[in-house]
Parts: structure tokens; sequence; C-alpha cells
């Protein structure tokens, strides 16, 4: 049976870096939502946007290595002011031009989502800061 690709870790790096590359500028933005997680990115987007987080510029630092992935961390402060109320469920990453190019779960610690908040009830009004974030991507490492 065979194994699968496998890809370099140089591929993988580039990779990374030319993903959220196009965050950078111009800047990009992650959104947080109330409403369930889409079955992928060309889905419309959930219903209860409950904050929008414009990016500084650069968003990401250099790809790097992680446990069978190559990860970009986040950069730079990242905070926005809710515009609703309610859950955090899940959220998704845009280009300037709109483009979602990820998506993934939101909530806290113990629901083991992608996106962790210390309290996932957002009100509205309040100011939401990502404290960590980081892009990755699962390759197996050569050799």
């Amino acid at each position: 049976m065979a194994s699968g690709v496998h890809i370099g870790t140089a591929t993988a790096d580039l990779m990374v870096n030319v993903a959220v590359d196009q965050l950078d500028t111009p800047a990009g933005n992650m959104k947080v939502f109330s409403g369930a997680l889409p079955a992928e990115c060309v889905t419309a987007d959930p219903s209860g946007t409950l904050v929008t987080i414009t990016f500084p510029t650069p968003a990401f630092a250099a790809s790097a290595g992680g446990t069978n992935t190559r990860e970009a961390a986040k950069s730079g402060t990242w905070s926005g002011t809710a515009s609703g109320s309610g859950d955090a469920l899940c959220f998704r990453v845009y280009t300037n031009g709109g483009t979602c190019i990820a998506q993934g779960t939101a909530g806290v610690a113990g629901d083991t989502p992608d996106l962790t908040f210390d309290n996932k009830t957002i009100a509205s009004g309040a100011t939401i800061t990502i404290s960590t974030f980081t892009f990755a991507l699962p390759y197996n490492p050569e050799g």
C-alpha cells in the first residue's frame, strides 16, 4: 500500500509563506462567527459575524518547524471591536479582496478548537484581541 507523497521541508515552508503573504499587502482580515463552521471556504459565510480583525502587516512571521508541520505564527497585534454578541464557534481568514483562504473552529481550550478564546462569549462593543494563532501545513518530513 502506498504511503503517500512526502513534501520536502523547503517546499512546505514555501507553501506556508505564499499562503500567509496573501494577507500582508494590502492587509487581510479574520472574522469570527457565532454560526456553524461551513464545509469549506467557498461556501457562503456563516451567520452571526461577531468581530472583524484587520491584520497588521506583516500578519505572520516566516514559516518554521513544528511537529510534522511547517507553521507561521501571528505577528503584531490582532485586535478589533466586536460588532455582534454571541458565542464564537468558527472563524475565517480572508485576503484584502475578500477571498477566504482558511477557516476553522473557535471556542475555549476545553473544546479543543483551532482558535482558542479565554471566554468564547463575545459582547458587542468589546475589544477582542487574538493572543496566539498559527497557520500550519501538515507534511511528512523526508528521511
